[in-house]
């Protein structure tokens, strides 16, 4: 703690008495001193400190106060989750991401989440200000794909005491609390096989995923006839 001097014009200042005590009034620490400032090892807390002058001659000042809150106490992620229905999304589907600290923090900067989506890992990002959470919006795009969306989290983080997030797994993730599959991947045909007959044909292939498909089909290459589509 440090205060404005204080003065006396006739036998002038000669030390300042001080305390320390609980929210609740328990006294925690005092003492005396001839500067303007002191210092206090305390637990996590929140305190209020009394401080009076005193001259040459004892007099005593007024006591003046002020409160202060320790916190010692570095921020986590709490969890990372969506309000995105369970189920498998494609191309363009919009999918938020909320993300919850342990106490109210402020970024510096973006707070990035970067989502496991494949080959390309997709990023959304967000700012937060003396808030307990963040949100961001991922849009999939073709070629992202996995089977359980999950992500992580990157970005300068502190609470309101100053005190660094350095701990980025949330202690629930994502995926542990959604199932949200990606899915923006066509699938692939292969071992196209056709076998003739004197009035149909029998036409064959494997798709690389569970599909549905159908076969254009006629008598020259501008076809004209398509099947119902058949789960594969």
């Amino acid at each position: 703690w440090s205060w404005t001097a204080a003065t006396d014009a006739l036998s002038g200042v000669a030390s300042y008495a001080w305390r320390v005590v609980t929210s609740l009034g328990a006294a925690v620490t005092n003492g005396t001193t001839t500067l303007t400032t002191v210092g206090t090892n305390l637990a996590e807390g929140i305190y209020n400190f009394f401080v009076k002058a005193i001259d040459n001659a004892t007099n005593q000042g007024s006591e003046s106060t002020s409160s202060v809150t320790v916190d010692t106490t570095l921020p986590t992620i709490t969890s990372i989750s969506s309000d995105k229905a369970n189920g498998t999304y494609t191309t363009a589907e919009v999918i938020d991401i909320d993300v919850t600290f342990s106490e109210a923090v402020t970024s510096t900067g973006n707070v990035t989440v970067t989502l496991e989506t494949g080959t390309t890992d997709q990023t959304c990002t967000f700012t937060v200000s003396n808030s307990t959470t963040g949100t961001c919006n991922y849009t999939v795009v073709s070629g992202d794909t996995t089977s359980d969306l999950d992500g992580t989290i990157t970005g300068t983080i502190k609470d309101q005491a100053l005190n660094t997030l350095t701990n980025y797994t949330p202690t629930t993730t994502l995926a542990a609390n959604k199932a949200l599959v990606i899915d923006a991947v066509a699938p692939v045909i292969t071992n196209k096989t056709a076998t003739s007959g004197s009035t149909s044909a029998t036409i064959s292939w494997d798709t690389n995923e569970a599909s549905s498909t159908q076969v254009l089909y006629g008598p020259t290459s501008i076809y004209g006839t398509t099947t119902t589509a058949t789960d594969t």
